[in-house]
């Protein structure tokens, strides 16, 4: 029966003895932290991925005309592109943002 565990009904699980029942949750609970672990890893991986390729990541912003403006206007105040001003304004918001830096020093997101 541990092998079919996935698929029996809770009334089915109700009747199975109960040291097949903590079996069955211990298997269960193991599976969903390996799951979490999987998750995590495969942020991370992705998140390497991005770094290691070299190539920025193209990402498409709607802006209002009043935002445009001051892209405008500080690029050519910096000597800048607007990309670049939009790029360090980011850069900045990401350097103090204490929640996503707690996220990199607990190994959630890797930095590189």
């Amino acid at each position: 029966m541990m092998q079919d565990f996935l698929q029996i009904s809770v009334t089915e699980f109700k009747q199975l003895p109960e040291e097949e029942q903590k079996e069955i949750l211990e298997k269960t609970k193991t599976m969903v932290e390996h799951g979490e672990d999987l998750i995590k890893q495969h942020r991370r991986i992705q998140e390497q991925y991005r770094r290691l390729s070299g190539k920025h990541i193209k990402f498409i912003l709607i802006i209002t005309p009043e935002i445009d403006r001051y892209l405008e206007w500080s690029s050519i105040e910096r000597r800048m592109h607007k990309s670049q001003v939009v790029r360090a304004a980011i850069e900045k918001v990401i350097k103090r943002d204490g929640e996503y830096q707690d996220c990199i020093r607990d190994g959630i997101i890797n930095k590189f």
